[in-house]
């Protein structure tokens, strides 16, 4: 991959597991109800409906939203054994923390939940590139890796790249009201 992205900290969970090659056939696969449009108020508002059901209706969309999205991660937690943690993220690479001992040259598929509420995942195959130096608060039972994506679609990265930008863009604000 000859592109670069911004890298930044960060600090989403993941659940991955070891795959034999970056074109073994993903286990993952982006669920398109997952990526609709929520229902809203202003999208019903050109309705004929009664304004009490159209908020019962986007209440219950609410709520089946996070049921689905508790089942989903209830599901990639058996099929992704390996829990880690990203503390540097781009739409090209990562470094991940976990306790898996890895080796430069493994390949891995990576699940990254950008966001627990609603459910926003990213996916990809990763390559292990490094052993880096473990960071000294986070324990002597964890390592830290660098990782490269080989595989990863383009819908993916790009909500990577959105994910990256809008954490750039709070760090940012963050810095200004300090």
């Amino acid at each position: 991959m000859s592109e670069t992205y911004t890298s930044m900290p960060a600090m989403v969970k993941t659940r991955f597991r070891l795959a034999k090659s970056p074109d073994s056939p993903p286990l993952f696969s982006a669920d398109p109800a997952g990526s609709s449009v929520a229902i809203t108020e202003e999208i019903l508002a050109h309705t004929r409906l009664p304004e009490a059901l159209i908020h019962f209706l986007v209440e219950l969309d609410r709520k089946v939203d996070a049921i689905l999205s508790q089942m989903q991660k209830d599901t990639l937690d058996g099929d992704f054994p390996h829990e880690g943690r990203v503390v540097e993220l781009s739409g090209s690479n990562l470094v991940l923390e976990c306790r898996e001992p890895l080796a430069p040259g493994d390949t891995l598929e990576v699940i990254l939940f950008l966001e627990e509420f609603p459910l926003r995942l990213a996916s990809g195959m990763a390559s292990v590139d490094a052993i880096l130096k473990a960071d000294p608060q986070s324990g002597p039972d964890k390592s830290v890796y660098a990782l490269s994506f080989v595989n990863i679609g383009e819908d993916e990265r790009d909500n990577v790249i959105r994910f990256v930008f809008r954490e750039e863009r709070k760090m940012i604000r963050r810095k200004k009201h300090l």
